[in-house]
C-alpha cells in the first residue's frame, strides 16, 4: 500500500503541474490544505482515483488490481 501512496504522490505531481510541491505527507493532518488538494484532483478525470491513492489510512487504499479495473474503465 504504500507503493500505491508513492505513485500516487507522483500522479498529483504531476496533475498540479508544481515544480516544489509541498510534500504530501507534511500536509497530510492539515484538513484545509488536503481539501485544496482534493479539489485541485476534481478537475482532472483521474484525480478522484489519485485520492483514493492518497488515503492517509493505508486500507482505504485501492490495490494495484482495483487500480487496473479502473483505468481500463477510463
Amino acid at each position: 500500500k504504500s507503493d500505491i501512496w508513492a505513485i500516487g504522490v507522483i500522479l498529483y505531481q504531476l496533475i498540479s503541474q508544481k515544480r516544489n510541491p509541498t510534500p504530501l505527507h507534511t500536509i497530510c493532518n492539515n484538513k484545509t490544505e488536503m481539501n485544496k488538494i482534493k479539489n485541485e484532483l476534481n478537475k482532472h478525470i483521474l484525480g478522484p482515483l489519485v485520492w483514493d491513492m492518497l488515503n492517509v489510512n493505508p486500507s482505504k487504499r485501492p490495490t494495484a488490481n482495483a487500480l487496473l479495473e479502473s483505468l481500463s474503465i477510463l
